[in-house]
């Protein structure tokens, strides 16, 4: 049984609370117990897996580059779907032109990231969406100028301010409620 009167961190009670019996005792007072049926279950599913190196003795460091794997595949799916770099379907005169702007998206939205991480990470209040790039990116892409027929300006629509912060998370300036053409 588990006596304690103490509050549980909700993180820890969320990843446990599947272990946790309630019952009730004859006075009528919640009483809780480890599922110890439910601890052996999980343990008997819980999965394992085997690394296997013909040049890494040491089992810690070849998890740990089996880990950092994920970041490498992570790099690549970013080139490969979000900035159109899995085929280049282009001819050779072209090639160059495609290279660089495909290399140019893969920089800018590691900029975006790593400026993002670092802001999140010193001010409390910003956060990234989904913890995502991608969402944050659609999130910017609703912030859209409309061309007015009568005058020679694009007009901006109003940026609500959850999507003001992200201009913030990002370091940068609120674009302009009006964009004129050719006057300077």
């Amino acid at each position: 049984m588990l006596k304690s009167a103490r509050r549980v961190p909700s993180d820890l009670w969320d990843a446990y609370r599947r272990f946790i019996k309630e019952r009730v005792d004859e006075q009528g007072r919640k009483l809780w117990a480890l599922d110890t049926t439910k601890m052996d279950q999980t343990a008997e599913r819980a999965s394992h897996f085997v690394l296997r190196s013909n040049c890494i003795n040491d089992p810690f460091e070849a998890l740990r580059i089996y880990r950092a794997r994920g970041v490498v595949e992570q790099d690549f799916n970013q080139l490969k779907n979000w900035v159109d770099g899995d085929r280049l379907r282009v001819g050779a005169r072209s090639l160059q032109g495609k290279v660089f702007v495909t290399a140019l998206a893969t920089g800018l939205r590691m900029l975006m990231m790593s400026t993002a991480k670092r802001v999140e990470s010193s001010n409390s209040q910003l956060k990234i969406p989904n913890n995502s790039i991608d969402s944050l990116i659609k999130n910017l892409e609703l912030v859209r100028a409309d061309k007015r027929k009568n005058a020679n300006a694009w007009v901006r629509n109003t940026i609500p301010a959850k999507r003001r912060r992200l201009f913030e998370l990002l370091e940068l300036r609120e674009p302009p409620r009006v964009f004129r053409v050719g006057s300077m």
